[in-house]
């Protein structure tokens, strides 16, 4: 995605797992033109769960993540979250990047600096940023899939094509989605805070006597893939680089918000929808943040 970042540290991963026809969790593959709007929103419904509007529920998951293939493993040593066990409990994941489906993709670069403002902004909404083994999860299914929609390899056309300058509107690629139903993951990486559990090889791999070799010391992570393959990280479920406090900013990342199980008040829910609503109608992007 970044072929300027090649100085950047970061990490990828990838995985085994099982074909999405045979666990259909999500809506991608449905026959074009054939479900009503009762259908669709029974389907929306039926994603959401116990999560507020524009939430998918992401069951709890007690299984494998991460990259097993010997020669991928070798070719992004460093760079990416080797399989092992991960614990995670159910949590509610932004279906599409904020500012949501339908929007257009934001213009303007993110930075650490940004990130934080957004994720204290969020906050205020009892949602936050998600970390990166949510993400994973999320983007991977119960099956650990190497790409959102297919178990091992790249689709091309997929997903929105343009990451630095998409095309069309958030959320337009009904193929462009996860077995659990999150879409546009493969579009632009998106930013995270790196937990212990898919954080403790990485942070080793990079630990020398002075410190931890990442920018910002490895709290936050830009996670995933891109529609572009040839970048300097995994391009796909897995990858992960790294930005500290001061570094530029990149048009082709987003953010997407997590929160607890459970329905927001009323209130807050109106709260965010404003929030969401007076970021797009200012048209000044992240900056206005």
């Amino acid at each position: 995605m970044h072929a300027a970042h090649s100085a950047c540290l970061l990490i990828g991963i990838c995985a085994a797992c099982s074909n999405k026809d045979d666990n259909p969790t999500g809506t991608a593959g449905e026959a074009d033109g054939t479900a009503t709007s009762a259908d669709t929103a029974d389907a929306e419904a039926d994603l959401r769960g116990n999560c507020p509007d524009g939430m998918v529920e992401i069951p709890p998951l007690q299984g494998e993540l991460g990259e097993g293939d010997p020669i991928l493993m070798e070719q992004y040593a460093g760079q990416q979250v080797v399989l092992h066990d991960f614990t995670l409990d159910g949590f509610c994941i932004d279906r599409h990047p904020f500012p949501g489906d339908g929007q257009p993709w934001p213009s303007d670069a993110l930075d650490w600096d940004t990130v934080e403002r957004w994720a204290t902004m969020v906050g205020s909404y009892g949602r936050r940023l998600c970390t990166v083994a949510e993400l994973m999860h999320a983007a991977a299914g119960p099956d650990n899939w190497r790409y959102p929609y297919d178990r091992f390899e790249f689709r091309d056309g997929l997903c929105e094509p343009g990451d630095l300058t998409p095309g069309a509107p958030i959320g337009t690629y009904d193929s462009c989605e996860s077995p659990y139903g999150v879409r546009d993951f493969m579009v632009r990486s998106t930013w995270a805070v790196l937990d212990e559990q898919a954080g403790e090889d990485i942070r080793a791999f990079y630990y020398t006597d002075t410190g931890i070799l990442i920018p910002g010391g490895g709290q936050y992570a830009v996670w995933g893939g891109s529609a572009q393959q040839g970048t300097f990280y995994a391009p796909n479920n897995y990858g992960l680089h790294f930005y500290g406090p001061g570094d530029p900013g990149y048009v082709n990342e987003s953010v997407r918000a997590c929160a607890p199980l459970g329905m927001p008040s009323p209130e807050s829910a109106s709260a965010y929808a404003a929030f969401v609503a007076d970021f797009v109608a200012s048209g000044e992007g992240f900056a206005g943040l």
